[in-house]
């Protein structure tokens, strides 16, 4: 579940972000001298955000279900572990839902002269609010919980996607070994090791046997024995 849910998340969270940058901070006169006119762009962006929002969600679920399911996960997770998975499972799929909800029931919102305006007026400390109040209701939530989910960020363990992991390409391999190998490489050692103590336990016996206690071998080994033998012949 590891594997299948961090490649779909991670990569579907990578493409998502791409498409916000698309989106938000490239100005749309931009694509007008490309040649992709407005209906065309939104073709793409319905497409693209419909398909990186699916693959997203769907590799968040997955690890969310881990979570949930694996006994050795959840002893080690805690509430802010819960609360990440929970808000960004909240916020993509509100994202999903004005990519595929909104556009297939209301119709076509352009968010670049809105939206898209607004997010690029924060970097001039001037964010112009009647832009996000003209804005449909279910995008105002949506962009509330990702400024709530970059308020949180630095404090879980999602903060590693600031880091740039550059050694990743020349590291060599970590081994993992599942529960079932490391349970039947224990459970063959133990095994080895009772075959190893009963052999010894047999020729402990085996030579115990061979000794014959007769004549003077025993008195020659107890002390009082020794000693009596000794009065007898003084």
């Amino acid at each position: 579940m590891l594997q299948a849910g961090s490649l779909l998340f991670h990569w579907g969270f990578l493409l998502v972000v791409v498409g916000h940058i698309m989106v938000l901070l490239i100005p749309a006169g931009q694509y007008n001298s490309l040649g992709i006119t407005p209906e065309g762009y939104h073709v793409i962006a319905f497409y693209g955000g419909a398909a990186s929002g699916l693959i997203s969600v769907g590799g968040l679920v997955v690890l969310l279900a881990r979570r949930l399911i694996s006994p050795r996960i959840k002893a080690t997770s805690g509430v802010d572990d819960y609360f990440t998975l929970a808000i960004l499972l909240v916020v993509m799929g509100m994202g999903l839902a004005n990519t595929l909800g909104y556009t297939l029931l209301i119709g076509t919102y352009d968010y670049r002269f809105t939206v898209g305006v607004w997010v690029k007026s924060l970097f001039y400390l001037k964010p112009d609010i009647a832009l996000m109040a003209s804005a449909p209701l279910s995008y105002q939530v949506h962009v509330a919980l990702g400024l709530l989910f970059f308020a949180v960020l630095p404090f879980t363990r999602l903060v590693h996607i600031f880091s740039l992991p550059l050694p990743y390409l020349w590291r060599r391999y970590v081994i993992y070994r599942s529960v079932e190998v490391r349970s039947s490489a224990k459970k063959n050692s133990v095994v080895r090791e009772s075959r190893v103590a009963s052999k010894e336990s047999s020729r402990i016996i085996t030579s115990s046997h061979s000794v014959k206690p007769h004549g003077d071998t025993w008195s020659g080994l107890n002390p009082i024995a020794s000693k009596d033998k000794k009065l007898s012949v003084d």
